[in-house]
């Protein structure tokens, strides 16, 4: 039985095999249109952007290049996501606004706004804090967010420049040793 290796004709991506029929007038197969008489290779990385060519597969460099810098940045997305313990970017926007008032509230230089604003949150939580308490635990969180995400963002720009520069050939490499080192730094933060 013959199979053919079928691609998208827009892509020109694998889509998978598929039993060629058979012409009762020859006995021949009959090959569909979009498609190649040789597998795709099955050992590459899911990164690895293969197309088909006029008679076999190539790789997709500069595809591949963008699909590793798309993981990079979902990687990204996904370690801040994770810190900020699923707030949403709202949330996460007032956390400067928090930090400035607590700064200003533990050096006793808090206007009456911030006081009220701290009283309100404070009886909001319902945890028997005192505003103080809330004001430094802000401070604390406002510090190791900075910090992890300071360590974030300099991991993505040396990752993507590094995928960036890669040869063709090593860009799965340099993405699996960057997160790797990426993994590495930041189990250091929750230490």
């Amino acid at each position: 039985m013959a199979i053919a290796y079928l691609f998208d004709p827009g892509t020109r991506r694998p889509l998978g095999p598929r039993a060629c029929q058979i012409s009762p007038v020859d006995g021949q197969p009959i090959w569909p249109a979009s498609s190649l008489r040789v597998a795709p290779p099955d050992d590459l990385s899911p990164l690895v952007v293969l197309k088909a060519g006029v008679d076999s597969w190539f790789i997709d460099w500069d595809e591949t290049r963008a699909a590793a810098a798309d993981e990079i940045r979902r990687f990204a997305r996904r370690v801040r996501a994770s810190l900020s313990e699923g707030a949403s970017a709202e949330e996460i926007a007032t956390w400067p606004n928090k930090a400035e008032r607590a700064r200003r509230f533990v050096g006793n230089k808090a206007s009456d706004a911030d006081k009220a604003a701290l009283a309100a949150e404070v009886q909001a939580r319902g945890l028997g804090e005192t505003a103080t308490a809330l004001a430094r635990l802000q401070l604390e969180k406002e510090a190791g967010y900075a910090a992890a995400i300071a360590l974030i963002d300099g991991l993505t720009r040396k990752a993507l420049t590094t995928v960036e520069a890669a040869p063709d050939d090593q860009i799965v490499a340099v993405l699996a040793t960057l997160k790797g080192e990426a993994d590495a730094a930041l189990a250091s933060l929750e230490q």
